[in-house]
């Protein structure tokens, strides 16, 4: 059989199961909002103090570039479910039984990932047809509008696809820790590149859009050195020249470097196929050994149930069909619990689940914690507690997932007003674990700092929130893991203090009142939690 055949339909398959998600269309979403600042300005690419007029090769290299360095790092967090949704819905378990390899399986993974990215590209070029259109261009180059979408984008979303899939074959990248280790990984490549101009680290294509406009500048004879820079904002700079490029090229000497992103593609595919098991995790799995003083319901198993089923088809079973292990044993009745004891119920169990983690978090959990009690109080406020609430993310991004990952709705939705009792309760006991592993920050009401102390509860206040809203719509951990470990570099981590300070690290951002904005922020995502929950529930 040919190798086309089964290729075609694992890509057919993926990209259906993928696209027919509620997250895909919080996806479509992000790239419309994107697409539309592009469209009314609000993020402009300019080349040193050149603007461009909207013809073909200026809209096209424009929402090309752009959109390519933004979307490269979430596309990431997009992609990166192909072999956990096999888990999930039992796939996995079939593949394994096919005679179809290991890499004609990734490789189909990763042109679905592909695929996937692909249908946003589509809608990325259909978005600047209208930019064009709009701004009254209506002779529309097609090669001109689309080379850009081939020669930036494809190879960044090849590379970025193999990566995700890399990651999901290796135990210790699948989780948040890998989504960790690719924030790292790719903020590493943006400061080598940054630093160094080297292209090898040039993935999202900055160094090619600018070799490329620096040679049709040449062509043109205008005084143009290179340089670039995606900005955004609603004032346009008024030393900006707007100039209609014309003669952009995108075949030039470095294009090369652009192919040189599929070879790593395919080489990353290799390398996750050596380490892929074909989801064969049982026969790993050593039996439990049988000591003398475990119990015979422990030891007998399947001795018990065999010899139930041979009694059923024999017709001499007089008891339940559990059988010999449940023959001898009586339940214990169901309290009659009401009013708010459901919800402090639910809350504890909540809590237990999310602090439901190996021995070696809750040593780094206390290491942390201790660090941020016994440094100077500063200290603690600008890296200890930030740190902790970044290594708590990890945890936090279940919260409004394990209901539909665990297939448990109908037993968590089998309470009065689910709705507001289940997300109430995982609400508080996310901002219950924020503030008991952030105590730090409490330090800063000794200290008489009220307004800095205040962030720091709105920070506790928001961060669950943020989680509960996106866990609940998108369905995956990884929306949540992936904004909050950008937004925790650009905002309090950033080296000034900006209004992305979420967390009240900087004082001049607590001085201008930020934090009254997240408030208001946290509450209106507490409420798209409540209607994401809601919405769930009338159709679970």
């Amino acid at each position: 059989m040919s190798i086309l055949h089964p290729l075609f339909h694992l890509v057919r398959a993926s990209l259906l199961e993928r696209i027919r998600r509620r997250s895909f269309l919080v996806v479509l979403l992000s790239v419309t909002l994107l697409s539309l600042a592009i469209a009314t300005g609000r993020l402009v690419l300019r080349l040193d103090v050149y603007l461009g007029e909207f013809n073909s090769s200026w809209v096209g290299a424009l929402v090309a570039g752009s959109t390519t360095f933004l979307l490269c790092f979430a596309n990431f967090f997009i992609v990166k479910n192909a072999l956990e949704l096999d888990r999930q819905t039992g796939v996995g378990e079939l593949v394994a039984a096919t005679p179809t390899g290991k890499f004609t399986y990734l490789l189909g993974k990763l042109l679905s990932n592909l695929a996937v990215l692909l249908t946003i590209e589509c809608i990325l070029i259909a978005s600047a047809i209208l930019i064009q259109l709009v701004h009254g261009e209506t002779n529309i180059d097609w090669l001109a509008l689309i080379l850009p979408f081939v020669f930036i984008a494809l190879p960044a979303m090849a590379a970025i696809s193999a990566l995700a899939l890399l990651f999901e074959t290796l135990p210790g990248l699948r989780s948040g820790f890998g989504n960790l280790v690719f924030v790292f990984m790719w903020f590493g490549m943006i400061f080598m590149l940054m630093q160094y101009n080297d292209i090898r680290f040039d993935l999202p294509g900055l160094l090619y859009v600018d070799a490329v406009f620096t040679e049709a500048a040449q062509v043109m004879g205008m005084p143009f050195a290179g340089g670039f820079s995606i900005e955004g904002g609603f004032v346009p700079n008024p030393s900006a020249l707007v100039v209609r490029w014309d003669h952009v090229s995108w075949l030039n000497d470095i294009i090369w470097w652009r192919l040189y992103w599929f070879v790593i593609a395919i080489g990353l595919t290799l390398l996750a196929a050596l380490s892929f098991g074909r989801f064969d995790a049982v026969s790993r799995l050593r039996p439990l050994p049988r000591w003398p003083w475990r119990k015979v319901t422990d030891i007998g198993v399947d001795r018990l149930e065999w010899e139930n089923q041979k009694n059923i088809l024999e017709g001499h079973h007089k008891t339940s069909p559990v059988g010999l292990l449940t023959s001898s044993q009586q339940l214990t009745p169901v309290d009659k619990v009401s009013g708010m004891r459901y919800f402090q119920r639910v809350f504890w169990l909540e809590l237990r689940l999310i602090i439901n983690q190996p021995w070696w978090w809750y040593v780094i959990t206390l290491a942390l914690v201790v660090a941020s009690l016994v440094s100077p109080a500063q200290n603690a406020r600008t890296v200890w507690v930030p740190v902790i609430w970044l290594w708590l993310a990890l945890t936090l991004s279940g919260l409004g997932l394990r209901e539909s990952r665990h297939n448990t709705e109908q037993l968590v939705f089998n309470i009065p007003l689910p709705s507001v009792f289940q997300v109430s309760a995982t609400w508080l006991s996310g901002f219950f674990l924020t503030i008991l592993t952030g105590i730090g920050g409490a330090r800063l009401i000794l200290m008489g700092e009220g307004e800095a102390a205040l962030a720091w509860v709105i920070a506790a206040v928001f961060i669950p929130s943020l989680a509960m809203a996106a866990g609940i719509w998108s369905g995956n951990r990884r929306l949540f893991e992936g904004l909050f470990i950008a937004w925790w570099f650009i905002g309090p981590m950033a080296s000034k203090g900006t209004g992305l300070d979420f967390m009240g690290v900087h004082q001049e951002v607590v001085a201008r009142g930020v934090h009254w904005f997240y408030l208001i922020a946290a509450i209106l995502l507490f409420l798209i939690a409540l209607i994401g929950r809601w919405l769930h529930q009338r159709t679970s």
